[in-house]
């Protein structure tokens, strides 16, 4: 269970992966397996320990942590940079992921809004490629 520290700001990360279904057709179902794998194993060691990171089903994975400075922000999306670049040279595979962000205070503490606004924003990621 999660629970939320009074006046800490939390964010919400979340991520989506791109080309699993190419992967899965060309490579088959063992190697779209050990995709998934790798990227919850990556994404679980992104962080620091009070940090939770989670597959929320198919190819989309989120992570809450504390924080809101934008050169922390800054930081994750290298770190997920980096993850995507390990994985596809594992897979010899080309991934990639679209990210979005939302701050838990913006959405008035509500979870339903909160991820809703994290959603929307990797959305946005998406379109913007």
């Amino acid at each position: 269970m999660f629970s939320f520290t009074p006046d800490v700001s939390h964010q919400f990360l979340f991520n989506h992966t791109s080309h699993c279904k190419p992967l899965n057709d060309i490579e088959g179902h063992k190697a779209g397996d050990k995709f998934l794998k790798l990227i919850a194993k990556e994404l679980t060691s992104l962080g620091r320990q009070s940090d939770i990171a989670f597959r929320i089903g198919g190819d989309e994975f989120a992570v809450i942590f504390e924080g809101n400075q934008e050169d922390q922000l800054s930081l994750i999306k290298q770190q997920i940079s980096q993850i995507l670049c390990n994985v596809s040279r594992l897979l010899k595979f080309e991934v990639d992921a679209s990210v979005g962000f939302a701050l838990l205070s913006q959405s008035n503490r509500n979870v339903n809004k909160w991820v809703q606004q994290a959603d929307a924003n990797m959305y946005k990621h998406k379109h913007s490629k």
